[in-house]
């Protein structure tokens, strides 16, 4: 599966509550495609460090990561966020 991620959804991090009030233990990892992935310098996580085969877009961009939280549209519905049509 192809991750996801681009610059366009980071509007979102501004919608979604604050990832502190979740449990210590991390995020569950999303059932769905993953269509946001957030990196960086994060306490809560769904996964680990970054990889080459799956992380294209990543990749393409010459970034790496050791740490991300990844949400499919079922997680993101669950912390709140309403689509406009």
């Amino acid at each position: 599966m192809i991750r996801v991620a681009t610059i366009f959804f980071a509007f979102i991090i501004l919608l979604l509550p604050p990832l502190e009030r979740l449990t210590a233990a991390g995020l569950p990892r999303p059932s769905g495609q993953v269509i946001l992935t957030i990196v960086g310098d994060i306490n809560y996580t769904n996964r680990g460090t970054h990889s080459a085969d799956e992380d294209l877009f990543f990749r393409f961009h010459e970034k790496k990561f050791q740490r991300a939280a990844e949400f499919d549209l079922q997680s993101l519905k669950a912390m709140g966020l309403q689509a406009e049509k």
